[in-house]
C-alpha cells in the first residue's frame, strides 16, 4: 500500500516537475546558440525594427517628394529657357531690323549711274539723279515690299530712320554726302527680288525710260552689307510702361 502511494506522488511530482519546466522552456528562445533572450526582449527588438522600417518608408516617401520637387525645377528652368532663347532671337531680329550688325546673304546689286549723254556733251555739273532723289527712295519703298531683309545705298545702311536730302552736288543719307554712281544692296530671295523690279513700268523701268538712267541689276549669291553706324536717339518717344 506505501508502494503504490509512493507511486502515485512520484508520479504527481515528476508531472507537475514537467509542467513547470515546459512553462519555463515556452517563455525563452535561444538566440545564437550562446544565451538566451526572453520573449520582452525579442518583442523590443520588433518593436525597434518596426520603427526603424517605418523611418525608412518615411525616409523614402520624403526622397520621393524632394525628386518630384526637382523634376518640376529642371522643366520650369527648361521652359525658362526656351522663353529666353525665343526672346533672344527676338532682340537679335530687332538688332538686325535696326541695322545694329553687319550682315550677308543671297540678294541682288543694282547700280545707277547719270545718262550717257551728259559726259558725251559736257555736261559737267548736271545731274539726272541727284534732284530726283526721290526715285531712291521709291527703289527703297519697292525693294521692301519685295522681301528685301537688309539694304544699303553706297554703304549707308537704311534703316527706319534713314534721312534722304539733296543738298547743293550730293544727296545725303544719314546725313553724309552721297554722289552717283549709286550702288544698291540688298539681301533678300534674289528670284523674288529681281522680277519685282524690273516688271514693266515699274522704279527701274521709270529710271531709264522717263530718267535716262543707267541701271543694271545682278543677281548674287552672297551679299554683304554694313551695319548703321550712327546713334539713333530718341528725344520725344518714350516707352509706355505696361502697368
Amino acid at each position: 500500500m506505501r508502494t503504490i502511494v509512493s507511486s502515485i506522488t512520484t508520479f504527481v511530482f515528476c508531472l507537475i516537475a514537467g509542467l513547470v519546466i515546459a512553462l519555463q522552456v515556452s517563455n525563452v528562445q535561444y538566440s545564437d546558440g550562446i544565451g538566451l533572450i526572453s520573449v520582452n526582449e525579442v518583442k523590443d527588438y520588433e518593436e525597434k525594427l518596426q520603427e526603424i522600417r517605418n523611418e525608412k518608408e518615411s525616409a523614402r516617401q520624403t526622397l520621393s517628394k524632394i525628386e518630384s520637387e526637382k523634376m518640376k525645377i529642371e522643366e520650369d528652368i527648361t521652359n525658362e529657357s526656351f522663353y529666353l532663347k525665343a526672346q533672344i532671337a527676338d532682340l537679335e531680329k530687332y538688332k538686325m531690323s535696326a541695322g545694329v550688325y553687319d550682315v550677308k546673304g543671297p540678294g541682288i546689286v543694282i547700280t545707277i549711274n547719270e545718262p550717257d549723254y551728259i559726259k558725251e556733251y559736257g555736261l559737267e555739273g548736271e545731274s539726272n539723279i541727284l534732284p530726283n532723289y526721290h526715285l531712291l527712295l521709291g527703289l527703297v519703298n519697292y525693294l521692301r515690299k519685295s522681301g528685301a531683309e537688309a539694304i544699303s545705298i553706297n554703304d549707308q545702311r537704311i534703316i527706319a530712320t534713314t534721312e534722304f536730302n539733296y543738298v547743293g552736288d550730293a544727296i545725303y543719307i544719314n546725313r553724309l554726302p552721297t554722289v552717283p554712281p549709286y550702288n544698291i544692296k540688298a539681301i533678300g530671295d534674289p528670284d523674288t527680288l529681281e522680277p519685282m523690279l524690273n516688271i514693266r513700268y515699274g522704279i527701274l523701268d521709270v529710271m531709264r525710260n522717263q530718267y535716262g538712267l543707267k541701271v543694271h541689276l545682278e543677281k548674287e549669291e552672297e551679299v554683304e552689307i554694313p551695319r548703321y553706324y550712327n546713334n539713333l536717339n530718341y528725344k520725344y518717344a518714350k516707352p509706355v510702361e505696361n502697368n
